[in-house]
Order: C-alpha cells, then sequence, then structure tokens
C-alpha cells in the first residue's frame, strides 16, 4: 500500500513539472484571467537597462515624476509600479500586446491607489488615473490614435476597478496607465498593480479593411533621347572654268589729240648745291709670304745645332784622354 502510494504521488509530481505553469508573481494576467498582459506583477519591471526596460516602458508627459517599484504596497502582492512626486507630473507605463485585427478587448485595473501626505485617499482627492488604447499598437501617449478611458478620482482598490474597451484595428494594440497628479503642495504616491487585458466576447467582431498602400508619386515619362542628327556634308563647289571668249572686232577709237597754248607761267629759280663727293678708301694690299725663302732659314738653324752639338762632343772626348794620359804618367812614376 506504501509502494502505491508513493508511486502516485511521484507520478503527480512529475506530471506537474512536466505542465506548463503560471508566473507565480503573475496574478490578474496570463491563465489565471486569460489574461494577454506580460507581467502583470511587475517582476520583472526592472530589465538589463533600469526601470522600465522590461515590456512595460515610462513615459512622461510633463514633470519630473519617480517611477519605480514599492515592495509591499500591492495587490494581492508585491511588487507595485511605484509613480511619486511633490510637484505636478503627468506620467505613467505602457505595453505593446499582441492581439487579433476586429476583436474588442477589455482593459482593466484593480489596484491604483493614492497615498496624499501619507495618510492616504480621501474624498477630495485630485489625483486623476486614466487607461488608454491604442487600436493600431503606437507608443506615443500624445496620439490621436489613443482612445483614453473619462476621468477618475475613486479608490481603485481591489472592489472598484477603472476598465475600459477598445477593438483591434492591428495586429498590436497598446494600453496606457496613467497619472495625473495637480498638486503642487502635497506629496503624491500611487501604487499600481495587477493590470489585466482579455477578450470581451460580448463586443461583436468588425471588419477591419486592409490598410491602404500609399500611392507612390508617379514616375515622371522617359525623356526620349536626342536623336544625333548627321552633320550636312557640303559639296565642294566646282570651280567655274574659264572660257576663252573670242575677240570681238570692236573698233578701235582713236585718241583726238587736243592742243593747249603754253601759258607764261613763272619758273622757280634753280640754285647749285654743292655735292659732297665720297672720300675714297685705300686699298688694303695683301703681301704673299713665300714658302721657298722660309726652308734656307729652317736647314741654317738645323746645321748650327748640330755644330754646336759637334763641339761640345769634341771637347769631352779630349778632356777624357787628358784624363787618362795624366793618370797613366802619375802611376808610372811611382814605380
Amino acid at each position: 500500500m506504501f509502494a502505491v502510494s508513493a508511486a502516485i504521488l511521484l507520478s503527480l509530481l512529475f506530471f506537474a513539472y512536466l505542465s506548463p505553469r503560471a508566473h507565480a508573481q503573475d496574478p490578474g494576467c496570463g491563465e489565471l484571467r486569460g489574461g494577454l498582459l506580460q507581467d502583470c506583477g511587475f517582476v520583472d519591471f526592472y530589465g538589463n537597462e533600469g526601470a522600465g526596460s522590461g515590456v512595460w516602458k515610462i513615459f512622461k508627459l510633463s514633470g519630473n515624476a519617480g517611477i519605480g517599484l514599492h515592495p509591499s504596497d500591492a495587490w494581492p502582492k508585491g511588487p507595485a509600479v511605484w509613480i511619486k512626486g511633490n510637484a505636478p507630473f503627468d506620467a505613467g507605463i505602457f505595453q505593446q500586446v499582441k492581439v487579433t485585427p476586429g476583436k474588442g478587448y477589455h482593459f482593466t485595473l484593480p489596484y491604483a491607489v493614492v497615498n496624499l501626505d501619507g495618510r492616504g485617499w480621501s474624498e477630495d482627492n485630485q489625483v486623476n488615473r486614466r487607461l488608454g488604447i491604442d487600436s493600431l499598437g503606437g507608443t506615443d501617449p500624445n496620439s490621436p490614435n489613443v482612445k483614453w478611458s473619462p476621468d477618475y478620482f475613486g479608490k481603485a482598490k481591489v472592489t472598484e476597478s477603472i476598465d475600459w474597451d477598445e477593438y483591434a484595428r492591428a495586429e498590436t494594440i497598446t494600453v496606457f496607465i496613467r497619472v495625473q497628479n495637480p498638486y503642487t503642495d502635497k506629496n503624491v504616491d500611487v501604487f499600481i498593480d495587477s493590470p489585466a487585458l482579455i477578450e470581451n466576447t460580448s463586443m461583436p467582431a468588425i471588419q477591419i479593411a486592409p490598410p491602404t498602400p500609399t500611392p507612390l508619386p508617379p514616375s515622371p515619362p522617359p525623356t526620349a533621347k536626342p536623336t544625333r542628327v548627321p552633320a550636312a556634308t557640303q559639296e565642294p563647289t566646282a570651280e567655274p572654268e574659264l572660257t576663252e571668249i573670242p575677240p570681238t572686232d570692236a573698233p578701235v577709237v582713236e585718241p583726238t589729240a587736243t592742243f593747249f597754248r603754253a601759258t607764261n607761267t613763272p619758273r622757280a629759280t634753280r640754285t647749285r648745291v654743292a655735292q659732297v663727293q665720297p672720300t675714297t678708301r685705300p686699298a688694303r694690299t695683301r703681301v704673299a709670304v713665300s714658302q721657298n725663302s722660309a726652308a734656307p732659314n729652317n736647314s741654317q738653324a738645323s746645321a748650327f745645332e748640330l755644330g754646336v752639338i759637334g763641339l761640345i762632343g769634341l771637347v769631352g772626348v779630349s778632356g777624357a784622354i787628358i784624363l787618362v794620359s795624366a793618370a797613366a804618367f802619375l802611376l808610372l812614376r811611382r814605380k
């Protein structure tokens, strides 16, 4: 019996482990309420780049609100998105969701609690909380495509929620949660938790016309390429042929002699001017040098040089004979 109970328990644990499980910190969305939102428990609100860098994004239209997480003021348990400030602000969060075009969707926020100066909500509360849906999936809260819920100043605590419905006109819609604080003299804290987006089956589906493609501007007609006209070739002009004109027997008109009577015109007196006679240049006389006269001079110089050389040789030989004779005389005298 014990073995059978243990086997059944192990089988249940095995199937429970293999079956798909909802996020432990995901109340109000996922399989619990058929919601389409991701991270409606805000456990992954802080992504790799800080607050609002997960599936939820932050927007600020005015003021300088602080947006982060509060660990405990939430429902059914923390964390919750915490929007705070001590001056007027207009800010919130948004998420894009995949949907079916033409269907209606219901967006609800059961927890949007206001705390004024640490004393909680009061009847004269002026902090406005609103929901918005962009049926085309845009992310600009100022876009005219965003349809906003009416102003809400109530408690929005578990039993009293903020709700809004809209049709999807694209495969993605965007849901917005917005907080508007007008106070200049109060510390305002708003805690947001457990939003949900579900299909509203009470809204009949509508036909969504496919988006009309933007027509491209008409392209200008192609311009015809200019045709090249061949340049006219100028034919050479034929030169006129010279034609001989036969002489015509035209009568030759003889000049008529005209007689003039000389008149006594006074003549100018002639004055003789002596002309300067050109000076005659002396003619240069070239003296031809005879080549034969130079030859005897050269031969005489050569004979003179040979005589001098012979005389010097003769003197040298005579001196040598005298020296030899003197030497022989001295030698014989000693003996």
